[in-house]
């Protein structure tokens, strides 16, 4: 399933089910197509019905790490 139909089906499957946890799945796809601020945007609004939600968290740290390396000017070495 490519990437852009995982996340058409995702954001169906959240408006259907408001509470479900798809929320962290929808993002951490969004996250892989560089749709940064989309991704944090869902991840808010899951926190509002799941606030500790652990997974949500990584993917969370994982879209700022991301999107630091897409803005910033000097390299990131390892």
């Amino acid at each position: 399933m490519s990437l852009d139909a995982e996340i058409e089906r995702l954001t169906r499957r959240l408006r259907d089910e408001p509470r479900s946890l798809a929320f962290v799945a929808l993002a951490d796809a969004l996250r892989r197509t560089r749709r940064f601020g989309d991704g944090i945007q869902v991840l808010r609004e899951g926190f509002r019905v799941h606030p500790e939600h652990s997974p949500a968290k990584v993917v969370l740290a994982r879209i700022h790490l991301r999107s630091e390396e897409h803005t910033s000017e000097t390299p990131v070495t390892l």
